[in-house]
């Protein structure tokens, strides 16, 4: 007799679904290293956080940091940038940035709002300066 175990799982998890703010991420983690013929590189981690608040946990979180990285020195990385959303949540995402000075918590309630969030980090001069660094340092 076979050793079959009845599944009890929904047969609507989806592997194939993702995250729109993680989507849009990884899309200019790709556009930067075109951009620097791959002299800096950025990817994109996620961490699953659960927050104590008063004593109760609450509902976890999903971190995701937006990492550059300096193949040319060592595969160094730092983190420009994190999102963090509640897992099963599209929004609202809130931006962290200890660089750019403009963004130092910023929280977004749609897809127009990440992408100016988004913008306001990637073009700012505070950015331009840190990848700039990075190349000089690097040849």
């Amino acid at each position: 007799m076979p050793n079959t175990a009845e599944t009890f799982w929904s047969g609507s998890i989806n592997p194939s679904s993702s995250s729109i703010p993680k989507t849009l991420l990884k899309q200019q983690a790709i556009s930067l290293g075109v951009i620097t013929k791959n002299i800096v590189e950025a990817t994109i981690s996620s961490t699953i956080d659960e927050e104590k608040v008063d004593g109760f946990i609450d509902p976890p979180k999903i971190t995701h940091s937006f990492d550059i990285i300096a193949p040319l020195l060592g595969y160094q990385r730092f983190t420009l940038f994190q999102v963090k959303q509640a897992i099963g949540l599209e929004y609202p995402v809130s931006f962290f940035s200890n660089y750019v000075k403009d963004i130092k918590y910023q929280e977004c309630n749609d897809i127009q709002q990440v992408n100016e969030n988004l913008k306001q980090i990637l073009a700012s001069k505070e950015t331009a300066n840190l990848i700039n660094s990075i190349i000089a340092q690097s040849s």
